[in-house]
């Protein structure tokens, strides 16, 4: 019983650890596309 619950805890963090760098991933994507659309006016003027 101890085996297999560790065993699912362990599949358990190993999905909110995928989920997790999925979703920094997303965010930092949206990051750098604010920074590249809203920082630079050379962009903006043209």
């Amino acid at each position: 019983m101890c085996h297999t619950t560790f065993h699912i805890i362990l599949q358990q963090r190993a999905t909110e650890r995928v989920l997790f760098s999925m979703v920094t991933r997303r965010r930092t994507a949206d990051v750098r596309v604010c920074e590249n659309t809203a920082v630079p006016g050379e962009i903006t003027e043209k």
